[in-house]
């Protein structure tokens, strides 16, 4: 056989896994592009005289029907209360980069890190889930 046979059969092989890694590569960002991320985080405001919590969405889809969960914050005795009106959650819909904030209270010798979940729908599937603790 004669050796350019061999940097042939080289070369498809090289382009071969080189298509392969695009496709996949196509695949996973197609995914990504799909999914929402919802986080929160509490600050105090501007003149330090109350609390809030940010919500917002961190991924690259638009979230809808976004719930929300604590039972750490459900304690009588954990110390942050957040204002949450009856009807802000489900929260309808929050694109890419959106936010929304509540109203909270914190008492002295409050739970430092009250576990939080948020549940929501995007193009990738339903009832999505993500856990986090809620920092101030």
């Amino acid at each position: 056989m004669d050796f350019t046979i061999y940097i042939s059969i080289a070369s498809l092989l090289i382009a071969f896994i080189a298509l392969l890694r695009t496709f996949k590569k196509d695949r996973e960002n197609a995914i990504h592009n799909k999914k929402a991320l919802i986080r929160a985080k509490g600050y105090k405001t501007m003149f330090g005289k109350s609390w809030r919590v940010k919500i917002w969405n961190d991924g690259e889809a638009t979230a809808t029907n976004i719930r929300f969960i604590s039972k750490d914050l459900e304690k009588l005795d954990c110390g942050i209360y957040l204002n949450i009106d009856n009807d802000i959650f489900p929260y309808p819909i929050l694109n890419k980069g959106d936010s929304f904030e509540i109203p909270a209270s914190l008492c002295e010798g409050c739970n430092p890190a009250p576990i939080i979940k948020f549940i929501w729908d995007d193009e990738y599937r339903k009832n999505n889930e993500r856990e986090q603790v809620l920092e101030f």
